[in-house]
């Protein structure tokens, strides 16, 4: 007990020795590519990215098993450097540290054991590779090593405050207590802030990434939350509790007001006839989040079934609530993916910060608990569509959605004035008017974009094709608004 009250998460903001400073290391050869790599039967959790990440060793925080070893060589982009935070070094201790060792090489030092650790929590390095080696022999007890890094974008104080937050942090030990609304529980452990930020849904886990938060006075109860795949904890009172911040103070960053459903749309619905006869339509009008009864469930026959919402109109949609039929009912989603539309024709499946393969969010894990996923980066689209892919015995849902308007273009001075007789204030005109004023704009913009950005013959076509749009709906618009006057500077 006495050795794990030691620990402290990646980047502890515990006070000690200030940070060792390295000479500069010897340029090393520049790779292909700046992908670290791990290798052996001793790793742990670890998520490796080019600007952050974390590393442990197998069982982490249990006993490390016996004669494993592991290498883990972490390289930043060109240019940048390395900042290591040994968030637990809990190596059965030996003489040299022979038994069980952690070594850092290239640069090198160590190495470090439980009585020989690290002489600073952080290390930081001016070089942009590192490997990083464990080894065990035999031995008794012993947590293992945990440690995470930063590139030299997101220097040292970053991991303090405010928190600079490595990729690989949902998985790491330790609990969490609360939610994004009320707030968690404080905790001083770096690595655990870290997995409720996750939890918080201001950070993917990925990525990482920077961290604002406040620490405000504690509450009497926090309330145990499904989000982001993450489950947090029903806890008591605390002196201080965590608030997360990205930008602004809001459920989901940036944005996360409640967002108005225009329509709800289905592959298909469920028309139920039970034992005496009576029928029930679970259609998709019943998929709101904030109806009461049961929810929408797909057709038992249908395949690859979907429920869609329409905004109305586009916006910026930061994240989304799903809940099962109800407690009187016991079906629910339990995975599904995203995608979205600006048309209704043109659908893209939601990808994630990785950018890699179709995103499957963690859905829900009974008929009745609301469950949280942030979308980061977010979606900007009119209909968002959900498709489920795993479900407990039959595919049942009520969705809400969370986000933002989008900024409106308006037109100022630089872009032309409007006159009718007199003159007119922009304000003034119709919707119709102030739609053609935005895309005249907008086309504008574009062409002086493309002009700037393209070399000399390079872009004949589409300088080419922007120009005549241009003119093309000038012309309409003036003639289908007589006594309405308008000029741009086209630049044609």
């Amino acid at each position: 007990p006495a050795r794990r009250a030691r620990r402290g998460g990646p980047g502890s903001s515990a006070s000690g020795p200030p940070p060792l400073l390295l000479p500069p290391a010897v340029p090393a050869a520049p790779s292909p590519s700046p992908s670290p790599l791990s290798a052996g039967d001793g790793c742990g959790h670890t998520v490796l990215t080019p600007h952050s990440g974390t590393l442990s060793s197998k069982n982490y925080p249990g006993t490390y098993p016996n004669h494993t070893a592991c290498r883990w060589r972490v390289r930043a982009p060109p240019g940048a450097s390395l900042v290591l935070a040994f968030g637990d070094v809990d190596l059965e201790p030996s003489e040299g540290c022979a038994a069980s060792s952690l070594l850092l090489a290239d640069p090198a030092t160590g190495p470090y054991c439980r009585n020989a650790g690290p002489a600073a929590p952080l290390l930081v390095t001016n070089a942009s590779a590192v490997t990083v080696l464990f080894n065990s022999t035999s031995h008794r007890s012993g947590r293992g090593l945990l440690l995470s890094y930063a590139t030299s974008q997101h220097p040292g104080e970053r991991l303090r405050h405010p928190v600079y937050c490595p990729a690989g942090c949902k998985d790491v030990a330790g609990d969490i207590w609360g939610n994004v609304q009320q707030g968690y529980r404080d905790v001083s452990a770096t690595s655990v802030l870290c997995k409720a930020a996750v939890h918080a849904g201001v950070i993917a886990d990925e990525l990482g990434g920077q961290v604002a938060l406040s620490r405000q006075k504690g509450i009497t109860l926090y309330e145990a939350a499904f989000a982001n795949g993450l489950r947090s904890k029903r806890g008591s009172l605390s002196e201080k509790r965590l608030v997360f911040h990205k930008g602004i103070s809001r459920p989901f960053p940036p944005c996360g007001d409640a967002l108005e459903a225009a329509a709800f749309n289905a592959s298909s619905s469920w028309h139920e006839v039970d034992a005496l006869g009576q029928r029930r339509a679970w259609t998709a009008e019943r998929a709101a989040l904030g109806a009461a009864g049961r929810s929408w469930a797909a057709d038992p026959g249908s395949e690859a079934a979907w429920l869609e919402v329409d905004l109305g109109t586009r916006r910026n949609v930061t994240g989304i609530i799903t809940k099962g039929s109800s407690e009187k009912y016991d079906y629910y989603v339990t995975s599904y993916r995203v995608s979205s539309s600006r048309d209704g024709r043109n659908w893209r499946a939601y990808k994630g910060s990785g950018g890699q393969e179709d995103k499957v969010f963690e859905g829900n894990a009974d008929s009745h608990e609301e469950v949280s996923n942030a979308f980061i980066p977010p979606i900007v689209a009119r209909y968002v569509r959900v498709t489920p892919q795993r479900w407990h015995q039959r595919i049942a849902l009520k969705v809400a959605l969370v986000g933002c308007q989008l900024a409106r273009a308006r037109a100022s001075r630089p872009y032309g004035e409007c006159r009718r007789g007199g003159g007119v204030p922009p304000r003034e005109l119709s919707p119709r008017a102030t739609c053609i004023l935005e895309v005249l704009i907008s086309l504008d913009f574009r062409y002086r974009f493309f002009r700037s950005k393209c070399k000399a013959g390079s872009c004949a076509a589409r300088r080419k094709e922007v120009s005549v749009t241009l003119q093309h709906l000038t012309n309409t618009f003036q003639r289908k608004k007589k006594g309405f006057a308008c000029s741009f500077p086209l630049y044609l």
